[in-house]
């Protein structure tokens, strides 16, 4: 699934489409931005999970933007984890840890 990112481009000019060797389209739109177009979810920035429900199979993830806390819904609530000054070598590269810290149930 491809997601985009709105990015300043050097200079206004006519409208064109450049392909990347990283699997990228930059398309400058002639007004001096351009729409970066990713086309694999590999630019993501990931983060590891420790701690929480042993059944919890899904420990890479995407990274909250800001430093934010990761919460994934499971089993009728949330599990939060919050990140860590560590990091952990994976199969996905180098990745900041973030640990559970606490669970909150769904209404109902």
């Amino acid at each position: 699934m491809a997601n985009t990112r709105r990015i300043r481009s050097a200079a206004p000019g006519a409208p064109s489409a450049t392909p990347r060797s990283d699997g990228r389209t930059t398309t400058e739109t002639g007004d001096g931005l351009a729409t970066l177009c990713i086309m694999n979810d590999s630019d993501t920035a990931k983060a590891v999970l420790e701690g929480g429900p042993a059944d919890l199979t899904e420990r890479v993830v995407a990274q909250p933007e800001a430093g934010g806390d990761v919460k994934l819904l499971f089993r009728g609530g949330y599990e939060h984890f919050r990140r860590t000054e560590r990091a952990q070598d994976t199969a996905e590269g180098r990745l900041p840890v973030y640990e559970w810290w606490e669970r909150t149930e769904l209404p109902g």
